[in-house]
């Protein structure tokens, strides 16, 4: 299933998986809420779906409810209201590792990696998948 990684443009890592825009609000919250489930049995040493940090001790929390109405979230190369003014920027996964410095993807660095890298994300929705098929596979 392909899946595409940015920064949040603050402390966070958004995941998107593209899914092909015949399914409901509620069908794709559901589908986001039972791949964090898989993720959170596959790695219970390391990710928690428990929203408050002191039940979570540091594991990387899987926030499904982000994908909520109502609920705001950065463009790719969006620009972040925050000191050194942040953005939130497409990453390849290998990229993501012990070293990675979310504040490192900001309004000097961004536009250079974008001529250098091209956007990460341009053939996104040409990959999105049918929740119905994925979830024939899974179960």
């Amino acid at each position: 299933m392909p899946a595409y990684v940015k920064t949040s443009g603050g402390k966070g890592i958004h995941v998107f998986i593209p899914v092909k825009p015949k399914y409901t609000y509620e069908q794709t919250r559901t589908f986001s809420h039972i791949v964090s489930q898989m993720v959170e049995r596959e790695l219970p040493d390391v990710v928690s779906l428990e929203r408050m940090p002191d039940k979570r001790k540091a594991k990387v929390y899987l926030d499904f409810l982000q994908n909520g109405r109502g609920k705001t979230m950065a463009a790719v190369y969006s620009l972040r209201p925050r000191e050194g003014a942040t953005a939130s920027c497409p990453l390849s996964w290998d990229e993501i590792d012990e070293s990675l410095d979310l504040k490192a993807y900001n309004i000097h660095t961004v536009p250079k990696r974008l001529v250098k890298e091209g956007d990460l994300w341009s053939g996104m929705f040409e990959e999105a998948i049918d929740l119905k098929e994925v979830l024939k596979r899974l179960s």
